[in-house]
């Protein structure tokens, strides 16, 4: 068909509200599109939240808790000006990074030159209502961490919400200048502490990252209550290489009945983690565990095709970078499809020789 032959051709949509909505007798097939395997462009805008009522935990000041964060939709493209960077406010934050983990502050400093594919405050496409889904990146992350897992969500019809988790986050730039850089003490060197100050620190850190997702999930209620559309609650979860050891053992014991899709690098599969992970799996009916077969755990970012400080950092893994992306968006998108939009899900995932299911018996580094 002609909607086939576009999207096969590597087209990009780009629907402009101003005629579509006013045209009156054009539709966009949206659906048909995606399944043809289309794509739309990308647009991104940045937001600041708090809850003046919540003191932050790590604030030494007794400030509030707030949080930046970062937004990519489906979007038009005509007229954009240069694509956004990889990394927000890189010339701060690059050297900020960089020296957190020990590097000169120059390692990081190329930031600002690397493109991403979405472009700052893009018309919206269409006029309907898309599927959201919040990554929260992991202790001393950031919101564009996933940069590519973003986007190809993004590029298939997802709004997807990313906070800098304040203190936990590698470098948190404010609007208004304040730079805050991760709190160390969130989460001591295991070995450096008692067991039971590392497991406090632990709970209280897995506690603020689950709190700032329930305070983005009430803006996100204000958001849609103040445009008039109503959603669905957000349900399904994926883990990319999740860190459960220090969540409390009766949420563990619990399980949990939405799905969820775990996805672990073959450097964590012989940690302590896995085990623990697996017996919360036996608990939770509708979960699938996934093994990712030559990956690292930084193989779940962007940074090791950015930087050398990937590999540097000791987990990068054997996979190509290029690869270990192709899988995981893979993933990403077919579960998020099927789950959100009643696509055929995880079934449409082409079959990749990394990966591994169930507990993952390969040979671990």
């Amino acid at each position: 068909t002609e909607l086939g032959n576009a999207a096969s051709s590597g087209l990009v949509a780009g629907l402009c509200p101003s005629t579509e909505a006013d045209l009156g007798d054009v539709f966009f097939a949206t659906a048909a599109w995606l399944q043809a395997g289309g794509s739309f462009g990308i647009g991104t805008i940045d937001l600041v939240i708090g809850d003046p009522d919540r003191p932050d935990p790590y604030d030494l000041d007794g400030g509030s808790r707030r949080l930046n964060l970062q937004i990519w939709y489906p979007a038009e493209l005509a007229d954009q000006d240069d694509p956004e960077p990889w990394l927000a406010n890189g010339d701060i934050v690059g050297p900020a990074i960089a020296e957190a983990f020990g590097f000169p502050s120059f390692a990081l400093g190329h930031s600002n030159l690397i493109k991403s594919h979405s472009y700052r405050q893009a018309a919206v496409t269409g006029s309907g209502s898309f599927p959201v889904v919040i990554y929260s990146h992991g202790w001393t992350g950031l919101r564009s961490n996933g940069l590519d897992q973003v986007e190809a969500l993004a590029a298939a019809g997802f709004i997807v919400v990313a906070p800098d988790h304040t203190y936990g986050s590698a470098a948190t730039a404010f609007p208004d200048g304040e730079l805050v850089t991760y709190e160390p003490t969130a989460l001591p060197e295991f070995e450096t502490v008692p067991d039971e100050v590392y497991d406090e620190a632990a709970l209280l850190l897995v506690a603020t990252f689950a709190a700032d997702l329930l305070l983005i999930l009430d803006e996100l209620e204000r958001l849609n209550g103040d445009s008039g559309v109503m959603t669905a609650p957000l349900r399904p979860d994926i883990g990319l290489d999740p860190w459960v050891e220090p969540v409390a053992g009766d949420v563990l014991d619990a399980g949990i009945e939405t799905p969820f899709l775990a996805i672990r690098s073959e450097e964590w599969l012989g940690y302590d983690n896995d085990p623990v992970l697996r017996d919360f799996a036996r608990r939770s009916p509708q979960t699938d565990l996934l093994g990712l077969i030559g990956g690292g755990h930084q193989d779940f970012t962007v940074l090791p095709r950015f930087s050398a400080l990937g590999a540097l950092l000791d987990t990068k893994g054997t996979i190509s970078s290029d690869r270990a992306s192709e899988i995981v968006n893979s993933y990403l998108v077919g579960f998020f499809d099927g789950q959100l939009n009643g696509g055929p899900g995880l079934s449409a995932v082409p079959v990749f020789e990394e990966i591994c299911a169930g507990t993952c018996e390969v040979a671990t580094g």
